[in-house]
Parts: C-alpha cells; structure tokens; sequence
C-alpha cells in the first residue's frame, strides 16, 4: 500500500507543479491596477440552520444604510459547500464557488467569477458579476448583470438583467428580458421573450415550437431547430463520425507510443507482464479516480485560486484521454509479438502501430454496445491509469550513484555516472562517447555476480536493461529469443506459462540473460551452454555480431565473454515443450532446496568462490571450521560456506579482508587454491 500511494503521490505532486507556476503567476496579476483575485478564502459555513451572510448588520431596514465590514487592499475570493442557504451581500473581490443543496441569493458585486451549484439561484437587480456566471441548478432568476457570458444548466431559466457578451443556456422553461450584447444561443422546451428583450447579436434556439419574436428584439440573424424533429442523418455521416473517433484515438495512441518509445517510458515494456500486473493496475487507477478530484477540492479549500482548480480538472481530464491510449498501446505491443514470431523478418514497430489502428476500431465498435461499451470504456480509464502510474518513467542517468543501490551485496562506492541502457540505439551512443572522450566504461548486469569496492568505479557504468522476450514454436523444438537485460526468474515464469522445459535449473538464479551467459551460469546439473542456440553481442565499435553455441567458447563459469570487451545484448535459447506441471514441481524442488541450504534472505553474491577440479570448495571451507566466521558485518554463511553474505553494514574492505582470510585457511589446512566466482570492481 505504501508503494502505491507513493506513486499516486508522485503523479499528483507532477500536476500540482505545473498548477504553482500558474499560482504564482495568478499571485503577480493580483498586484496590478486590474487585479482581482488572490487565494483567501471568506468561509461563511454556519452550523445551525440559518442563512450564511457575509453581512456587517444582521439587523439592517431599507432606511438605514448597510455597514459592510470594511475590505482590506487584499482581493478575496469567496467558497462555500455545503448544505445551508446561502446570501452574499458583501461585495467580493475575486470569485465566488458555492456548491450547496438550499438556495443562493446574490445581492452585491462580484469581481470575478461566479461558479454556482444549487437549488434556486437569485441574482439580485443590483448586483454586478464582472466575469462570467457559470450555473447548474433546479432554478435561475438573473436580474443583475454580468460582465461577460452566462454559462446555465436549470429547470427554470429568468432573464431581466443585462449581460455584456453571449448566453449559452439549456433549461425546460426560459423567460427572456433585458439586454444581450452578444449572442444567445438556447435550448428549451418552453420559450418566453417579452418585448423588452434586447439581443445585439444572433438567437439560436432549439424549442418544441418556434415562438413569435417581437419586431426589433434582435438585431441579428434568427436560428431555429425544434427538439422533437427526427432529424434524419445520413449512414455517409454516421460513418464519417465513427472514423473521425476512431481516427483521433489512433493517432493520440501512435503519437504517444512514439514519444514513449524515444523517452523509453517503461509502459512500453509491460506487455509481457500485462496479465500480471493487471491486479495492480486496476488498483492503481481506481485509486487514482478517487483521489486527485477529491485532492482538487481540497485544494480548493486550502486557498488555491478557483481557476486552478479548474486548470487541475482539465488536466485530469487529460490523464484520462491518454489512459485509454496507453491500454491500446500495451495490447497493440502484445499483438506485434504474437505477429511477429509467424512473421519473423516484420518489423516489430510497423506490427505495433498497424495493431493500434485495428484495436482503435474494435475499441471504438465495442464502445457502440449498450452497457458492454460503458463498462469497457470504465475499465480502460482504470487500467491505462494505473500502467501509467505504476510506469512512471525513470531517470535513467545518474551522477555519483552509490553502487550499493545496485549490487546483491549492498555494498560499493559511487560510481562516477551511472546509465541504464534500454535500447541499442543508446548502447551505440554510449560506445562512441567514451571512445571519444576516453572514458573508462564498465558493463553490468543485474549486479548479482559482483562486488564493488569502497572507493567506486571511475567513469561510466552502464547496466544493460534491454528487454525482450519472444517465443517461436518449430514443431518438436522451441526457440526463445531474450534481450540482455530480461531477469532469469521472470523468464522462468513466462516459459513456464507456456509449458517450455529445459530452463528450470536458472528459475532462482538471481541476475539477467546477459550475466548468465557471460559466465555460463548453472545450478542443479544445468548450465546455459547446454541450451544457447546463439548470442547476438556489440563490439566496441558498435557493431553488431552474432555467433552459434560453439563459438561462444562455454566453459565451467566462462564463456568467450569473460575475457572480451564484447556486450551481449540478445541470446536466443533452443528448447522444447513439457508438461507444465512437472516443470513448475522441478521448480518448486529447487526453490525449496535454496531456501533450506543457501542464504537467500541475506545480501550477498551468491556463491563467492568456484568449485574445485577435483574438490567442493564449499565443504573445504566448512571443515576449515569458518562457517559463521566474520570480519566486521561480512560473515561466512551458516547455511552454506561457499556464501559470503552482508549482516547488514559490511563494507567491501571487510568482504575482501574475509575472502583473502578464507583463501588462506583453506590453502594451509588443505594446501589447495581457490579462485573467486565473483567480480571484484572499482577501486
């Protein structure tokens, strides 16, 4: 939960940032001649059941003269929700929000806006809005006047006063009188219009009847349409609608796909664990609908301009557009795969896009079925909401990173700048700057086969995170294609879905593709060397080469990689089908011997030395009596004496000092060398 409202957080804290900037820009109008508006807010909620009323004299007659409290040079803003009535006599300065279930009375000037929510709205015949009057409620009497446009939802709609620009309006019965400067353009069951209604502008109506307007009541064009007339349109237009939505969801989801794929945004990546993390989606984005309005109003609250928050909810509304985009894009991107691996010489982005186009339409279509297409319409908000969230892009350069945030061992000095590398394209990059520049560059993993010094690593550190995971059935064998970066257990996992046997021995093999095959990783009787078809690698001039099995010089813990300044980016594994349930039990068979016999829930390298020619090294080091055996918080494992593990504030000074301890030991007790399994980096 706490990993969840933190990403929340994070997303929420991104929308607000940009709502400062216009905070304080919005802060700056206030000190001009013209201002306004500023962020106080004039609470007027009451307890009891009386009316509110920002009023100095409760007790005031038509004789005696009203004794507003007296406005300070700071401009206000007005808020009230609630449920009581609601009277504002008091000019303010600035806008007014008033969200209530009783009635509203406005008998004073207001500088900005006014956003009403009630159930009977009365604006008093001297009364001013300079803004605009926004107005949802049962009934609106408005014989003041307003500064620029009437924006009105009610049952009952009364127009005597004056409004300098247009009316837009929707109601069951409207009664028109006084001046429009502008346009009105109205819909309603019922029109009424006196003689004394002036429109400097065009009326546009929509009515069950045209009604009779008096001579000279508007100066420009009349426009008419009646609400009950059957207007027939077109099958050519139904189509061209259709293809007009389906054309704008397209393109938004191909334009972001694009722009996520240049930024490398990780939800590009997600397909393969589409199902996985649906859970979590769902519960991310359903979260997400709740608690961004709920925090716009508390914002409100607090003191943010009114118009802020409006600004927040266009941005909101925003988020929701791209989430359907980016649940278009996530199964777009698992069609390509399935399309791919039929298609092998396709390219995969063309696959990706054309999927967009095709799934828009389905989207779009399925949209069209009663219930089905509002359920559906729910469910991708919800998901595409939470793969955003729980995708956050990351920053994939870092400056004086601890290595210790990127080792198994939790251990390591900083590294100078630290790059994760996505995609070939930056791999290349990477090549000709240090090349150029003369920079050291040191290549990881997952950092689960290494220990880094105190001291760090000069220059770059790059950790291959190239992702890529496609299967292809050729009949009797399985040929599993795997970018570097893809971890070992969750390959084993998705093989395992799929009832591919022959990887079970790497399942708890912590690290990626890319370090197993480096150092031909094995457990159990396994190795990688007896299931590598081919690894695809990058030379130091960036380019790209691809050699078979026998080429790749497999050995005991070595591989041609070992010793070469070559980056595998890509290994293609040659496997075959099984029964599911009888590799998930030779799974489960391993992890529940690690757990028994290694040190899995400690820090640490996995196993710190290699095995002997013709000797266990594990068991020399146990008869040496040294399980348990520490230097500072560096400790040889209970469980297993090949393990160095981290007891929580080793350093890499105190892990050395234990290796060269044991190595010691074991060679005057047994006069027998051992070599270390890990990577020893930095300085």
């Amino acid at each position: 939960m706490k990993n969840i409202l933190r990403k929340i957080l994070i997303i929420f804290i991104l929308l607000i940032s940009s709502i400062s900037v216009l905070s304080l820009a919005d802060n700056e109008v206030d000190n001009s001649e013209s201002a306004n508006y500023n962020d106080e807010i004039i609470p007027i909620s009451d307890d009891d059941n009386e009316a509110s009323e920002v009023d100095a004299s409760e007790n005031t007659t038509d004789e005696e003269e009203t004794d507003y409290k007296t406005q300070d040079s700071t401009s206000k803003n007005y808020f009230y929700a609630g449920t009581e009535d609601v009277n504002i006599t008091t000019p303010v300065k600035g806008d007014v929000f008033v969200v209530t279930s009783g009635n509203v009375t406005i008998d004073t000037d207001i500088s900005g806006n006014a956003f009403i929510c009630a159930n009977t709205v009365t604006i008093g015949e001297y009364s001013l809005i300079e803004a605009s009057l926004f107005n949802a409620s049962n009934s609106l009497i408005l014989s003041g006047d307003v500064g620029i446009n009437v924006y009105n939802i009610s049952k009952n709609f009364t127009l005597s006063g004056n409004v300098d620009y247009d009316v837009f309006s929707s109601s069951a019965k409207s009664n028109l009188d006084g001046c429009i400067s502008g346009n009105v353009n109205i819909s309603s069951e019922n029109i009424t219009i006196s003689d004394e209604l002036s429109i400097e502008g065009d009326l546009n109506y929509s009515s069950k009847e045209q009604i009779t307007i008096p001579e000279n009541t508007v100066k420009g064009s009349t426009n008419f349409a009646s609400i009950n007339e059957d207007t027939e349109v077109s099958t050519l237009t139904k189509i061209n609608v259709f293809l007009t939505s389906v054309l704008s969801l397209a393109v938004l989801a191909i334009v972001l796909f694009v722009i996520g794929k240049w930024l490398n945004c990780k939800f590009i990546n997600t397909y393969p664990d589409f199902v996985k993390n649906l859970p979590k989606s769902l519960l991310y984005g359903f979260l997400t609908l709740i608690i961004i309005p709920i925090a716009s109003l508390i914002l409100l609250i607090c003191g943010v301009t009114i118009n802020l928050a409006f600004i927040l909810t266009a941005l909101y509304l925003v988020l929701l557009l791209i989430a359907s985009s980016v649940v278009i894009i996530v199964l777009s991107k698992l069609v390509a795969e399935k399309l791919n691996v039929k298609f092998e010489k396709a390219n995969n982005t063309l696959l990706t896009i054309l999927s967009i186009i095709v799934l828009s339409i389905v989207y779009k279509l399925i949209q069209l079925i009663p219930v089905l297409g509002s359920i559906t319409i729910f469910a991708f908000l919800i998901i595409g909401i939470g793969i955003l969230i729980k995708n956050i892009p990351e920053e994939n350069i870092y400056l004086n990173e601890p290595m210790k945030k990127h080792t198994s061992f939790k251990v390591g000095g900083n590294a100078d700048i630290f790059i994760k590398i996505n995609e070939l394209e930056e791999l290349k990059y990477i090549l000709k700057v240090v090349k150029k520049e003369n920079v050291p560059l040191t290549i990881i993993g997952n950092g689960t086969n290494m220990l880094v010094k105190d001291n760090g690593i000069r220059g770059i550190v790059a950790k291959i995170n190239i992702q890529k995971i496609q299967i292809e059935d050729k009949n009797e064998e399985i040929i599993v294609t795997l970018g570097a970066g893809e971890p070992l257990g969750k390959i084993a996992q998705i093989l395992l879905k799929s009832s591919i046997e022959g990887f079970e021995f790497a399942s708890g093999i912590p690290g990626t593709i890319g370090g197993a095959i480096r150092m031909n990783a094995g457990a159990y009787g396994g190795e990688f060397k007896d299931i590598v078809e081919s690894v695809t690698y990058m030379e130091e001039t960036g380019e790209i080469k691809t050699i078979k099995n026998k080429e790749c010089e497999f050995e005991y813990r070595h591989s041609l990689f070992s010793n070469k300044n070559y980056i595998i980016i890509q290994t293609t594994l040659r496997l075959k089908k099984g029964n599911a349930k009888e590799i998930k039990a030779k799974m489960d068979e391993y992890a529940k011997s690690r757990k028994a016999k290694q040190p899995i829930t400690m820090p640490s390298a996995g196993s710190t030395f290699k095995r002997g020619e013709d000797f266990i090294t594990a068991k020399l080091i146990d008869e040496c009596g040294l399980k348990g055996y520490s230097i500072g918080d560096a400790e040889v494992s209970d469980l297993h004496a090949g393990f160095i593990v981290n007891k929580g504030n080793a350093t890499a000074s105190d892990i050395l000092k234990l290796i060269e301890y044991i190595k010691n030991e074991v060679y005057k007790k047994f006069n027998k060398k051992i070599e270390l399994e890990i990577e020893v980096l930095g300085e």
